[in-house]
């Protein structure tokens, strides 16, 4: 059976109202009650009025499974609860006019009991579950306990919240809300910022001022934050360095961050491009990925898990100049200077005895030494000597082979290196102790 475009959408309409229907009775139940003419409210008078908020608060409405994020004049009604987090802090002004501050990580739950006097007023009751609440003056018709236990009120100090939210009333001045922002979150990628905030309990715009190391304005942005909701704002830093970010607020936050440095040298090896067609620089042990690019920025070769050796290959052929780009998560990229390689060397490569290895000396027999051959028409010279640089050499031969057996004029650390006669390429110098 086929639809008709009428039932079709009758029945989308009818799929958004029950949504929104649903919607509306989980997380917004008082305007659905208001709507329907059934307010609970009227059931539950009004005992408080929450006047300042500094971060988190959150409220538990009576009957209700959860706690939720209280606004500012927002009311608080019998049998609710009120819960402050680690960091914030809440004052509520009661109906008989008595200020209650909450200091952070407290619970309490507001009644009242009995019957209403005279003029009507009812013994207004709150219960501490967890924390301690102070008092802003005197509490009048309000009854403070502890499970259920009466319990002495500590005045809370002239300074506080609650002391100005009580002198304001008592002068009959307007109340001056401070609200304390959340310091700033901040999402890097590269050098591409995201900077987020949220204000609790407030509908406003914060400055956010950027300075550099030094103190001085290098940006200023606004930020539109809605209630309990992150307010956020992108910014590039122009070059590399420590930036600080103001916030304008009750009190000033400061968040400083530093910038890596897109361009970081990382270093060529001392003698870059070895024997055995390679080039060789000093990796981060960092990156994420590693590019081998010409003068222009070309891409020549690209992996991951480079291990700083470059090897001649038919996207990297001489003559041309390189230089290494290392890419990291952050989006930021350290490199290389551009290095010449005019040809790629054809050298011996030195093979026995290894680099840096002790080797034992034959009384009769001596040190065998060897390298690589280049071709059939091979032709050596040996050297050894005592110092790297090779200004005394100890001992020099020639030979038509890629091995040489000696007895070593000398015993303890020394040096050797192979040049070939036809190309006129030495080798890398290798170290041994001779023993």
């Amino acid at each position: 059976m086929r639809l008709k475009r009428s039932e079709i959408g009758m029945m989308a309409f009818g799929g958004v109202m029950f949504m929104t229907s649903f919607y509306l009775f989980m997380f917004d139940t008082d305007r659905v009650f208001r709507w329907i003419g059934l307010d609970r409210y009227e059931k539950r008078p009004k005992i408080a009025e929450v006047e300042v908020i500094r971060n988190m608060v959150r409220r538990k409405e009576f009957e209700m499974p959860e706690f939720r994020n209280v606004q500012i004049r927002q009311d608080v009604r019998v049998k609710d609860s009120v819960m402050t987090g680690s960091d914030s802090v809440a004052v509520l002004h009661f109906i008989d006019g008595s200020v209650v501050e909450l200091v952070p990580d407290s619970l309490v739950q507001l009644d009242t009991s009995g019957s209403p006097d005279s003029l009507g007023n009812f013994q207004l009751l709150m219960d501490v579950k967890k924390g301690e609440v102070r008092s802003a003056g005197a509490l009048k018709n309000l009854k403070v306990t502890r499970d259920k236990k009466p319990v002495e009120v500590k005045l809370a100090p002239n300074n506080s919240e609650g002391a100005k939210i009580a002198a304001a009333i008592a002068e009959n001045k307007p109340i001056e809300r401070s609200v304390d922002c959340e310091p700033p979150a901040i999402d890097r990628k590269g050098n591409e910022m995201d900077i987020r905030m949220v204000c609790p309990g407030v509908i406003a715009e914060r400055n956010v001022r950027i300075l550099d190391s030094t103190g001085a304005l290098v940006a200023t942005k606004t930020v539109a934050i809605a209630p309990n909701l992150p307010g956020k704002v992108a910014w590039v830093p122009v070059k590399p360095g420590v930036y600080t970010f103001e916030i304008d607020q009750a009190k000033s936050v400061k968040t400083a961050i530093t910038v890596p440095e897109r361009t970081r040298r990382l270093n060529w090896d001392p003698q870059p491009l070895r024997c055995g067609k390679t080039l060789v620089y000093v990796p981060s042990g960092r990156a994420s990925s590693v590019a081998v690019e010409s003068e222009d920025g070309k891409v020549l070769s690209s992996g991951v898990g480079f291990k700083g050796v470059i090897e001649a290959g038919e996207s990297i052929t001489a003559p041309v100049k390189i230089k290494v780009v290392e890419s990291f998560d952050d989006g930021f990229k350290w490199e290389t200077g551009l290095l010449d390689v005019p040809k790629w060397r054809q050298c011996p490569i030195l093979t026995f005895p290894s680099d840096g290895s002790s080797e034992r000396v034959h009384s009769v027999l001596g040190s065998m030494f060897t390298w690589t051959s280049l071709g059939v028409q091979d032709h050596f010279v040996f050297e050894l000597a005592e110092d790297a640089l090779f200004t005394k050499i100890v001992f020099s031969q020639e030979t038509r082979m890629n091995l040489i057996r000696i007895k070593p004029p000398l015993r303890g650390q020394a040096y050797w290196r192979v040049k070939d006669v036809k190309t006129g390429e030495f080798s890398n110098v290798s170290k041994v102790v001779l023993r």
